[in-house]
């Protein structure tokens, strides 16, 4: 099946590293459809880039997060280890709490761009920028 005009740019784009809610809000259309448009290259895109953060090392998933497995351990996400990292007491994220990318951009794991919201607050955030850039995520 040959593939819609919209989805081979949403192809070029994820292939020149831009997530995909910068993809969506660029072409005005939601995160799913970015999603569905990209899966297959990026499920098969090898290999996938690596770095390293205290002691670990962190590949970038298709869903635009480093993460690690810890050897069979549990899995973990680079900007959740790297805001438990920096934070002044480091504390862990409690429960019901997530770590925001303040740029969106989800490569960008420095301390200046992570923030600790409660999860309703951060599904709020996401909601409200998806609305205001006009991409409603589908049933």
């Amino acid at each position: 099946m040959k593939s819609s005009p919209v989805e081979e740019q949403c192809k070029n784009m994820y292939e020149t590293g831009l997530s995909n809610h910068v993809i969506a809000k660029q072409l005005g259309i939601s995160r799913y459809k970015v999603w569905y448009a990209i899966k297959d290259i990026a499920r098969k895109k090898k290999p996938r880039e690596k770095i390293y953060f205290n002691g670990k090392v962190y590949r970038l998933y298709p869903n635009g997060y480093f993460r690690t497995t810890n050897n069979g351990g549990p899995r973990t996400y680079l900007h959740r280890d790297a805001w438990e990292f920096y934070s002044v007491y480091k504390q862990k994220i409690p429960e019901g709490f997530d770590v925001h990318h303040i740029d969106l951009d989800k490569k960008n794991n420095s301390k200046e761009n992570l923030q600790m919201l409660s999860r309703h607050n951060h599904s709020e955030l996401h909601r409200v920028l998806d609305e205001k850039d006009g991409n409603k995520k589908e049933g």
